[in-house]
């Protein structure tokens, strides 16, 4: 029987820069400012835990990570 790895849907700021190939710091400021997916807040707070959706990060990759800051409001 082979082992499953499974792939978390939420990613940790690690996490998402290790997918992205960038620098922790560097994702937070992008998302901040709205340049790339911002993550999903999973706890109250100022300082809440917050998570990267894969999926969000996925799909901006797959659109040659455009500056979200220029797309149209949904």
């Amino acid at each position: 029987m082979s082992a499953s790895v499974v792939t978390p849907e939420l990613l940790t700021l690690e996490q998402a820069s290790d997918l992205l190939n960038v620098g922790m710091r560097s994702l937070h400021r992008w998302s901040s400012i709205g340049k790339a997916p911002r993550p999903v807040k999973i706890t109250p707070g100022r300082r809440g835990c917050v998570r990267w959706r894969r999926g969000e990060l996925l799909a901006w990759i797959e659109q040659g990570c455009p500056d979200l800051r220029e797309q149209p409001s949904k």
